[in-house]
């Protein structure tokens, strides 16, 4: 497994999965038209690493993790499955449990707790380090993607945080903008994880010590993105994914710890007296504008660095590969901590048409009338899927991974009178679904086959299905009929 970004863009140029442009490229809207008909043209697409972008001292790549392979790769696995596998056999301790045993390893974090991250004293984030005056954030490589986004910013970096007057920190993946060349605006919403504190902070007329990276040991690309139970540390899960804890370092001049293999780190604070900024609208996942939302300005205290850094940066479009792949690896690979909760979950994922934000499909194994309507209910509950807009519920053995599959059994097997719920919660910012409401609702369907009890004929339409014999028989004579053989259907 590659212990960093350049080792890893290493392993993706030997294959083939890595394009370098030589020539000089500008910082707004050039890498990201580059980027986006790279994700139009070629399937799988590869990451592109642009050497020398005008007025930054350090290259970009983008569409890093744009292919399953690659994906798998910076997990040090072979495939999806086999990291399922994995983490299967590390939270099935093998023994007979109560589901409030389960629940209490979820809670606590226990799973992941071997695997907390190790201080070191010196990393590569520290080789360079500029305090101060020294500090100007024009010669870093922060993008413009899209016309009518005013500020550049980072989407693939990472936010940590420390609650005043506690040890705990709070760390997870969020896109910063550029306020000036001395400060950050951090986007935040009132039902994300930063807002107690940030409120906390501001009734004690505290600060709040702040620093965000980039880059990063590979598992950590895909750990901050994870759907994971409140309370766990995505440092420490991306240790479980790579089976030996990752190393962290003290700020220089804060006090936090931060991922020893990151690119970049900015470090700062957040001042309780600034009054949050409006953001303007910037690029989101699915390829639409968010036009709302608002950011803590965060003050900069120091700029560290590798040597020679490369900052990986995510381009938002409606052809990102990139977004999709992260979401299919996090979603398969949290399959197991989901199941702790939920063991009826036998599979889910998000389609490519939409975000996971959007739209989810999930597979259960169905042991009683209306339990696809528990499911739902449980899954609004967790944090991670709060903000999901639609949740199809479809019965074990229907592929979730075939949206033509999952949208057959909602055509057959679900009744928009009886098999449709509705749930109302906390708008996500980003939604373009939603402009000016700080709520909206979401939609749940029970597309599963009906049991006594739900309402409906039982078992629901049968399907057409051929008999053994005749399909047998009509195998054996194939090329009798002349046709080729191998044939397949159109769909």
């Amino acid at each position: 497994m590659a212990d960093g970004l350049a080792e890893l863009l290493s392993e993706f140029q030997d294959r083939g999965e890595l394009l370098r442009v030589t020539a000089e490229v500008q910082p707004d809207f050039e890498i990201a038209e580059i980027t986006d008909r790279i994700c139009q043209s070629m399937a799988p697409s590869p990451a592109v690493l642009f050497e020398r972008v005008a007025g930054a001292s350090c290259p970009v790549v983008t569409n890093l993790l744009g292919s399953e392979w690659r994906a798998c790769r910076s997990l040090g696995i072979g495939s999806l499955d086999e990291g399922v596998l994995r983490l299967k056999s590390l939270t099935e301790p093998g023994r007979a449990e109560s589901w409030l045993d389960k629940l209490r390893h979820v809670t606590q974090g226990s799973l992941s707790r071997p695997f907390e991250p190790q201080t070191v004293r010196h990393a590569p984030c520290q080789q360079v380090v500029r305090l101060g005056r020294d500090i100007d954030l024009a010669d870093l490589p922060f993008l413009r993607s899209w016309p009518r986004e005013r500020l550049r910013s980072w989407t693939h970096s990472h936010l940590h945080l420390r609650k005043p007057d506690s040890s705990s920190t709070i760390t997870g993946r969020l896109e910063v903008l550029v306020r000036d060349e001395h400060s950050l605006l951090i986007p935040f919403q009132t039902f994300d994880q930063f807002f107690p504190t940030w409120h906390d902070s501001r009734l004690a007329s505290q600060r709040v010590e702040v620093a965000v990276t980039l880059g990063g040991h590979p598992c950590n690309f895909l750990a901050q993105a994870a759907l994971l139970p409140p309370g766990w540390n995505p440092l420490a899960v991306a240790g479980l994914w790579r089976g030996a804890p990752l190393e962290q370092v003290k700020c220089r001049t804060i006090e936090l710890e931060v991922p020893a293999q990151a690119e970049l780190v900015l470090e700062g604070y957040v001042d309780p007296q600034d009054e949050p900024e409006r953001l303007g609208p910037r690029a989101g996942p699915g390829g639409c504008y968010r036009t709302r939302g608002v950011g803590l300005v965060m003050h900069l205290t120091a700029v560290t660095q590798r040597a020679n850094p490369a900052a990986p940066i995510c381009i938002y479009s409606r052809f990102s590969h990139e977004e999709y792949w992260i979401n299919q690896t996090v979603m398969r690979l949290g399959l197991p901590l989901i199941q702790k909760l939920l063991p009826e979950v036998s599979d889910w994922s998000a389609p490519r048409s939409g975000s996971r934000q959007n739209t989810l499909f999930v597979a259960i194994r169905k042991c009683r009338p209306r339990h696809a309507r528990q499911v739902l209910s449980a899954l609004w509950g967790l944090a991670p899927q709060l903000m999901t807009r639609l949740i199809i519920v479809v019965d074990e053995g229907v592929n979730v991974h075939d949206a033509d599959a999952v949208w057959r059994s909602v055509a057959v097997h679900c009744e928009p009178g009886r098999d449709t719920t509705t749930y109302s919660g906390p708008a996500d910012t980003p939604d373009p679904g939603v402009p000016g409401s700080e709520s909206t609702s979401a939609l749940g369907m029970d597309a599963t086959r009906k049991w006594p009890g739900e309402d409906a004929p039982e078992g629901g339409p049968e399907d057409l299905v051929m008999t053994f014999d005749i399909q047998e028989l009509v195998t054996n004579r194939w090329q009798d009929y002349g046709f080729p053989t191998g044939t397949r259907p159109a769909w």
